[in-house]
């Protein structure tokens, strides 16, 4: 284009003649015309992403729950898959043992009085009591956890104090408790409770240790425990009057009627 203050050509996108310095009002005019497209186009976007923004949002949330859907099948599947197969390799392990080996076993785990590893044996191989030959392996493991707790509230009633026997009844009534669950195998009327030959002999020397402890150690004569034990028939009905019978015991140190 053609200066309009001193005529030398130059071109139209500059903003000034380079010779003169006139102002090309036609160029000024143009860049002011692109900036007002720019403002423009940034208020039409800007406008749009606020209508779209909650299409947006929900795609987003859609594809989410689409992609948690599809996980939580998938880890449904998984959990099916290894519990199928570990119940066939369960069931496989228990067929390929007989009966005859689990009990050379669980013999094996009575000598070493390992009583709590033969109960998680028996759980391992769901053997229940109902099988053939099981009874006495679970007999005997409730046997052994009743004296377990006896000998844990025996202690914990040793750890008393001569005054604080006076207070804590609780803790002897808990042990009477025990020798009631141990004594009940020998004289219940119940079959259920009874001692089954296979235990008799080891029962008899857990039962004496209950008898020696109640002796050496409660401090009760042999007349009181055949009372107790024998002639009240000690039971849960009246295991709570021969907790508080003993708590009397330890808290004066005499002897109590009984």
């Amino acid at each position: 284009m053609k200066c309009s203050g001193c005529g030398a050509n130059f071109s139209s996108r500059l903003k000034a003649c380079p010779y003169c310095g006139t102002v090309n009002n036609e160029a000024l005019l143009r860049e002011r015309e692109r900036e007002e497209r720019r403002r423009l186009l940034k208020r039409l976007r800007v406008k749009t992403l606020r209508e779209a923004e909650p299409k947006i949002v929900l795609q987003v949330l859609n594809r989410v729950i689409l992609c948690l859907v599809a996980l939580w099948v998938l880890m449904i599947g998984a959990v099916y898959v290894v519990s199928a197969v570990g119940e066939r390799r369960e069931e496989a392990k228990k067929a390929s043992v007989s009966l005859e080996d689990h009990r050379r076993q669980l013999e094996e785990l009575k000598a070493e009085e390992k009583y709590d590893e033969l109960a998680e044996y028996l759980g391992e191989y769901h053997l229940s009591m109902y099988e053939e030959g099981m009874e006495p392996y679970w007999q005997l493991y409730e046997l052994h956890r009743d004296m377990r707790d006896f000998w844990e509230r025996a202690e914990a009633i040793e750890a008393l104090s001569q005054e604080a026997a006076a207070e804590d009844e609780w803790r002897y009534r808990s042990f009477a408790d025990s020798v009631c669950e141990i004594w009940k195998y020998g004289s219940s009327q119940y079959e259920w409770d009874l001692i089954l030959p296979e235990n008799e002999e080891l029962y008899g020397q857990w039962r004496e240790q209950v008898f020696l402890y109640l002796r050496a150690c409660c401090g009760l004569s042999e007349e009181e425990i055949g009372t107790w034990l024998e002639e009240k028939e000690l039971s849960y009905e009246n295991a709570e009057q021969f907790g508080d019978f003993l708590k009397r015991r330890a808290a004066d140190g005499s002897e109590t009627e009984f």
